[in-house]
């Protein structure tokens, strides 16, 4: 495993395909899935047929798309990942996002990692504004976003072609060096 990126407390990698099993553990635990899906785990089948094949459409090592697993420092525990990834309807746009284990919420591992995820985005060339989206219910991710520096944009029924139609916050950040 080549680790790209680390902080005080974690370390981190790009998942790749062969990473399914410590993606389906963590959407194996209906309490994680609970602000992303209500609840339904995913199955193996899931995870081979839709979820890796998703992330693979939009993975790019030399920019830093894709899902990167973290770790914490102290022993290597696999606490979850950060997502990054191209907006399909905005190129100078990034989407970024987080999913952890249940038992390291509240831990400020999603902030700290946020924010370094956060500056590799503004780092690359013409990325002009980041991007996260969340059930409206789900204060922890918009705590994380508020804490990084995003500002609440609006709520509205987010629509995803494998999924269905879902009433969720916008929050945005302008990368103020691109401006």
């Amino acid at each position: 495993m080549t680790i790209s990126h680390k902080t005080d407390r974690l370390y981190f990698a790009m998942m790749t395909k062969d990473d399914g099993d410590l993606m389906l553990n963590l959407d194996s635990d209906p309490e994680v899935m609970r602000h992303i899906t209500h609840g339904k785990t995913t199955t193996a089948a899931e995870m081979r047929d839709f979820y890796i094949p998703r992330m693979l459409s939009y993975y790019n090592p030399a920019k830093g798309w894709g899902l990167w697993k973290a770790f914490r420092r102290t022993d290597d525990e696999f606490i979850g990942w950060f997502l990054l990834r191209p907006m399909a309807d905005d190129p100078q746009a990034v989407e970024i996002g987080w999913r952890f284990k249940q038992e390291f919420w509240g831990m400020g591992y999603g902030t700290e990692g946020a924010r370094l995820f956060r500056d590799h985005a503004f780092g690359q060339d013409n990325v002009r504004k980041l991007v996260a989206i969340a059930l409206p219910e789900n204060k922890g991710s918009r705590r994380i976003m508020e804490k990084i520096g995003m500002s609440y944009i609006k709520t509205y029924s987010h629509k995803d072609p494998q999924f269905p139609a879902e009433t969720v916050v916008l929050y945005e950040m302008v990368n103020v060096l691109s401006e």
